[in-house]
C-alpha cells in the first residue's frame, strides 16, 4: 500500500538534493531505551545533560507527533567538501560547507509542502540534530547505512559523510527494510582515535572526545586534541567505507586503506 505516494516523496527529497531517502514504521524503541540508559549510567554523555532531556519522547514518535505512523529519513552528504586547515587547527569535514542545520531544515520544509500535496491532511513535524528524535536509529530502521563501530551511520555509498534529516507524520506510506551489512570484524576506527574515545566497539565516550570537547564544551582539554580546532574526523578518515576522500588534497596524514567489499543495496520491499 501507498508504494506510488512514496515513492513519489523519495523522488521530490532526492530532487531536493537529498543523497537518500528512507522511510520507516514508526513504533517504540524498546531496545534502544536500554541502551540509552546504560549509556547514561556509564556517564559516556559527559556534561552533555540535555541528552537526558525528554527522555520518554526519544524512544517514541507518537509522543513527539500524536499518532505518528511513519518516519522519513533523508540524508544529506557532504562528502565532497575539501577539508580545511585554519591558524586554529583543523576542521572536520562537516564544518567545512553551510551551516547543515539551516540547509537541511529548509529542503526538510520543502519537503512537507510536497508530501501535502500527496496528502492535504497530513501532520508532520521535522528534525535536524536538535531533537528528541534517534535520528541514527531512524536512519538504520528506513534502510539508508547502517551503524558503524565507531557510532556513526555508515552509507554503503558515501560512507559515514551524511547528516541525517527526519520527517514525522501522521500518514501511512510504504516501508523500507534494514540493511543487511556490518563493519565485520574492522576495528580501524577503534585503533585510530588518538585519545581512547572508541574503547569499545559501538560505544563513544564524550569525555575522551576531541569533538566533544573543541565543539560541545569549548573549553580546554585535558589531553592533546591533534591539531582539531573543531570537530574530528580521525576515525572517519581511516574508515574503508570512506574510501576516495579528499584528506590527500588538504594535506593531511592518512592511514592506509584497503578498498572494502561494497555490496550493492536492493530495493527493499515494501509492506
Amino acid at each position: 500500500m501507498y508504494f506510488e505516494q512514496t515513492s513519489n516523496i523519495k523522488k521530490h527529497a532526492l530532487n531536493l538534493g537529498f543523497f537518500a531517502c528512507g522511510v520507516a514504521k514508526s513504533e517504540v524503541l524498546s531496545d534502544d531505551k536500554i541502551h540509552y540508559e546504560n549509556y547514561l549510567q556509564r556517564g559516556d554523555h559527559g556534561e552533555m545533560n540535555y541528552l537526558t532531556n525528554y527522555f520518554d519522547k526519544r524512544f517514541n514518535p507518537a509522543l513527539v507527533l500524536e499518532n505518528t505512523k511513519s518516519v522519513i529519513v533523508v540524508l544529506w552528504d557532504y562528502s565532497m567538501y575539501d577539508p580545511k586547515k585554519t591558524p586554529e587547527g583543523k576542521l572536520a569535514k562537516y564544518a567545512c560547507g553551510e551551516d547543515y542545520h539551516i540547509v537541511i531544515k529548509s529542503k526538510l520544509l520543502q519537503l512537507e509542502n510536497e508530501i501535502h500535496k500527496l496528502f492535504p491532511q497530513a501532520n508532520m513535524r521535522s528534525f535536524v540534530d536538535a531533537s528528541p528524535v534517534l535520528e541514527k536509529t531512524w536512519a538504520i530502521k528506513a534502510g539508508v547505512g547502517f551503524r558503524g563501530r565507531n557510532t556513526l551511520l555508515i552509507n554503503p555509498t558515501i560512507g559515514s559523510y551524511c547528516n541525517i534529516g527526519v520527517i514525522l507524520t501522521d500518514q501511512e506510506l510504504a516501508y523500507d527494510t534494514p540493511l543487511e551489512i556490518t563493519c565485520g570484524t574492522c576495528s580501524r576506527c577503534l585503533e585510530s582515535c588518538p585519545t581512547g574515545a572508541l574503547a569499545l566497539p559501538y560505544q563513544l565516550n564524550a569525555r575522551n572526545c576531541i569533538s566533544y570537547y573543541n565543539a560541545e564544551k569549548k573549553r580546554a582539554a585535558t589531553f592533546d586534541l591533534h591539531g582539531w580546532a573543531q570537530g574530528c574526523d580521525e576515525c572517519q578518515m581511516c574508515c574503508p567505507w570512506n574510501m576516495g576522500t579528499r584528506y590527500e588534497v588538504a594535506g593531511y596524514e592518512v592511514s592506509s586503506k584497503h578498498t572494502p567489499h561494497l555490496e550493492p543495496r536492493n530495493p527493499a520491499p515494501n509492506n
